[in-house]
């Protein structure tokens, strides 16, 4: 397996931000997401091949992708020639901070011309992709700098439907695809972590802002929370996290862990509802004892012997 650099630059000579912003939404809601990229190297590479895509142009400049080939090279226009690259990991150079900057890439390797490449598909040496492998690891399961410009928009909760009502059209397939897709809860966290640095940094309160945890990218799941921040006293709050592209009526999950951590300090847990995420990027927040503001159900029991 080789591995190569594929670009891209904020120019108007390149592709476009507003595209490539669409591919970095389609990868966030989706997970799993392909694209067509010119490649230069098209006698080297092939499908199973490693790719790192790297922001150049403008600073700051550096990785903020990665994944493999799974077709191609095949020919396009003008003697160009293309693959497409299915990606394991990709945020946005833009709105966010490069995961591995220029620097750190440079005291991989400072053979001239490799990290400057301008076109896709320059291979990188076996030595520095192993080097570059490992960096990358560390890098992306570690929250990025974000400088997120589409702010999430607080709203009042839903009233708690009485028994006797009909259930709106929420359905548990949503719910389930919710669950499941990793990529919408990581970005769905990722916005809540924003929202609260941009809420304290109004308040005046920078020092607390800057002490917020994304505690499920650190700390694992076991903490029975994802955010960890602060109100503008000083009081630690520990956010539960759930997103999804439904509406605000759409159900979901919480696990007996999650639940449980809440009914032992509910003063100080909160629940962020993120919905409407792809569009609007709605929020609206629960607190303790969340009997009192929805129906939670019991719908899965343990067996053991």
């Amino acid at each position: 397996m080789k591995t190569f650099l594929f670009t891209w630059s904020h120019t108007s000579h390149g592709w476009p931000y507003e595209e490539l912003k669409k591919l970095v939404q389609r990868f966030e809601t989706d997970g799993d997401t392909r694209e067509e990229w010119q490649c230069k190297s098209h006698k080297k590479a092939q499908p199973g091949d490693r790719v790192f895509l790297m922001k150049q142009g403008e600073d700051p400049r550096g990785l903020f992708g990665s994944g493999k080939i799974v077709q191609g090279p095949y020919p396009g226009d003008e003697n160009s020639f293309y693959v497409e690259i299915s990606f394991d990991v990709l945020v946005d150079p833009v709105k966010t901070s490069v995961l591995v900057s220029r620097q750190e890439l440079e005291s991989l390797h400072r053979k001239e011309g490799l990290w400057d490449s301008q076109f896709s598909g320059m291979e990188i040496p076996a030595d520095v992709a192993q080097e570059l492998e490992d960096l990358w690891a560390k890098k992306s399961a570690s929250p990025p700098k974000t400088h997120v410009t589409e702010e999430l928009l607080l709203v009042e909760p839903p009233r708690r439907r009485k028994s006797h009502e009909p259930e709106p059209g929420t359905g548990f397939g949503i719910a389930r695809q919710d669950q499941d897709n990793k990529s919408l809860g990581d970005a769905g966290e990722l916005a809540v972590l924003q929202y609260e640095k941009n809420r304290l940094m109004k308040a005046g309160k920078k020092e607390l802002a800057d002490m917020i945890v994304w505690v499920a990218n650190t700390e694992g799941n076991n903490a029975g929370y994802d955010i960890r921040s602060y109100e503008e006293d000083g009081t630690p709050i520990h956010i539960e996290v759930k997103t999804t592209n439904g509406g605000i009526h759409t159900t979901f999950y919480i696990s007996h862990n999650e639940l449980e951590h809440a009914k032992s300090d509910p003063s100080r847990y909160r629940l962020y509802r993120v919905y409407d995420y792809s569009k609007a990027m709605k929020v609206f927040i629960l607190r303790c004892p969340l009997e009192e503001q929805a129906q939670v159900e019991p719908i899965t029991y343990r067996v053991k012997f």
